[in-house]
């Protein structure tokens, strides 16, 4: 499955030189980018500064945003449910990583519990024998 960088690579690609400029003017009116970061900037660099600025999911909501502006509906479109598809995949694998790792962590948790329960049951037990012991002492004693 493609990154979301390959993703927004793919979408740029698909601009010719104007509109890749114009999505750039755009892009410019973001806080986190500047207009001189975007002076010279080509697709490469202009996917590396929204993934750095805005984040994965961020940069592509912003992206498909833009294009709408641009009037690039079916880019926007392809953009969006290519990005669903990847996240749909990615979620998968998250959640199968995500049921290993609680798995452990439970195991870990209930060995743990036992261990305690069973060390308080051994404490009680031990208690309970030198009172027994100190009981045969006394009767002993007196015997």
């Amino acid at each position: 499955m493609a990154s979301v960088e390959e993703l927004l690579l793919n979408s740029l690609e698909e601009l010719v030189k104007d509109d890749l400029k114009k999505f750039q003017w755009h892009l410019k009116k973001h806080e986190c980018i500047s207009t001189s970061e975007m002076e010279n900037a080509d697709r490469l660099n202009t996917v590396d500064k929204l993934v750095a600025c805005f984040g994965p999911e961020k940069a592509v909501k912003i992206t498909v945003s833009i294009l709408r502006k641009m009037n690039q509906n079916n880019l926007a479109e392809q953009l969006e449910n290519e990005h669903k598809q990847g996240s749909t995949s990615e979620d998968n694998k998250a959640s199968l990583y995500d049921y290993k790792e609680i798995s452990i962590r439970l195991k870990n948790k209930l060995k743990e519990d036992f261990t305690r329960i069973l060390v308080v049951q051994i404490m009680e037990e031990n208690l309970e024998l030198q009172k027994d012991y100190k009981n045969i002492l006394i009767s002993s004693f007196w015997i």
